[in-house]
């Protein structure tokens, strides 16, 4: 467990054996120094708990998550805040990130089907596409990593009762610096199925760290028994985005006063529904890469229906993180102010594009009973990247056109009032 810690805080770079060695020594070393402790070399009860906390906070920014292989030949802890959307594969399962960045593939090949010594051959051979940097072979392991097609990758397969089971992390060196790290944690959470240590992967788990969470976001209703938010088109032909959470209750939709509107996908994990709609609107163009911290966006919807007018609002503010609670990376944090009925809107940068789905607020009593202060525009938005996966999960093509001239605010809202719309539920009282 300590040296799984020490790979996770980034003081140990190799396998976990468990036993004592000199690289684990000089983790421990640098660790103690971190604190301003005397570097003895061992851990006391109160620096192993403050290790396992870190670790597990980083564990839990990764949103690191054991599963198990395909046919059931073991398992793996995958990092899926950073590679949250599956797909089916011929030999098990791929999840990636909304902008392809980072990729996990999970396979398995049954007994009988392929020899191992072969598969390690083929999976090692430098081509165009691959550069090979490192490789080893054993009778029940091989690792191979490199360069993929311009991303690092990593790859190990184990080989036990006839079962050749592995997977490959790829990941964009630029994006993720930190890929290296998170390889040798997916390293050393890999077990086969029948290993005798395999019942006891489940202690290897990090605990969750301590402290209090920060209050959910305020998901705020209009009406009772009618809610209302905002969402924008992403096909010309009727589907629009929005949060599920705007959607999910509703036993009828109208959009824009009066169209009828029917759910036609959703992914309540990540808060995104697709909704079909005879109302006609012009697709948004959505963002292909990925908003920078400081960068100035504009959050746009419906807020307030019934006390403001139900003209379109727009207001500006500018990246403040590049995550959400609890370091969430599928959401930004906005200083743009969000208020109830926004919810689903876009979150558009200086070029008109669509870089994040409106998604909450703190809620501003509980912050207060929490932290003795009210915040001051903290609001957070879904990237985009997770809505273009959503999108393709679900076979669409969105038709918007981006672009890359910057725009006044008083283009961005004219541009927006083409394909954003006011969503109603009713709800079932």
């Amino acid at each position: 467990m300590v040296g799984l810690m020490l790979v996770a805080t980034g003081r140990y770079n190799g396998m976990v054996y468990g036993d004592f060695n000199k690289r684990l020594y000089r983790g421990i070393i640098e660790y103690q120094q971190s604190l301003g402790a005397a570097p003895t070399g061992i851990l006391t009860a109160d620096q192993t708990a403050s290790l396992s906390r870190e670790g597990g906070q980083y564990f839990a920014v990764l949103g690191m998550k054991k599963l198990e292989m395909p046919l059931g030949a073991g398992t793996v802890f995958v990092p899926l805040a950073l590679a949250p959307y599956p797909q089916r594969t011929e030999r098990g399962v791929a999840y990636e990130a909304g902008d392809r960045a980072v990729s996990v593939d999970l396979s398995t090949y049954p007994p009988g089907e392929v020899v191992f010594h072969a598969l390690y051959a083929r999976l090692s051979k430098t081509s165009n596409r691959r550069q090979v940097t490192y490789k080893v072979l054993r009778d029940d392991f091989f690792v191979v990593s490199g360069t993929l097609d311009g991303r690092n990758y990593y790859t190990k397969y184990l080989l036990d009762r006839g079962f050749a089971s592995g997977f490959t992390f790829a990941w964009d060196a630029r994006m993720l610096p930190s890929g290296d790290r998170i390889a040798v944690l997916m390293s050393n959470s890999f077990f086969p199925a029948f290993a005798s240590g395999s019942a006891s992967v489940a202690e290897a788990e990090p605990a969750q760290p301590t402290t209090s969470p920060p209050p959910e976001p305020q998901r705020p209703a209009s009406g009772e028994g009618i809610s209302t938010g905002s969402g924008f088109f992403v096909t010309s032909d009727g589907l629009m985005v929005t949060n599920n959470h705007v959607v999910e209750k509703c036993t009828s939709i109208t959009v824009g006063g009066s169209s009828p509107a029917v759910v036609a996908a959703r992914d309540v994990g990540n808060d995104l529904a697709l909704i079909r709609t005879s109302f006609p609107g012009t697709a948004a163009a959505l963002r292909s890469t990925s908003i920078g911290l400081g960068d100035v966006v504009y959050a746009l919807g419906y807020p307030f229906a019934g006390t403001l007018d139900n003209g379109l609002n727009i207001t500006n503010g500018l990246v403040s993180s590049l995550s959400g609670i609890q370091n969430d990376s599928r959401y930004v944090q906005i200083t743009a102010a969000v208020q109830p009925g926004n919810s689903g809107g876009p979150l558009v940068d200086e070029f008109g594009n669509v870089a994040g789905v409106v998604s909450a607020r703190l809620d501003d009593l509980n912050m207060l009973k929490t932290s003795g202060m009210l915040p001051q525009n903290v609001n957070f938005a879904i990237r985009s990247d997770f809505v273009m996966s959503f999108l393709r999960a679900n076979s669409v093509e969105s038709t918007g056109v981006q672009n890359n001239a910057k725009l006044a605010a008083s283009d961005i809202a004219r541009a927006a009032k083409s394909f954003t719309a006011q969503i109603v539920c009713v709800e079932a009282p």
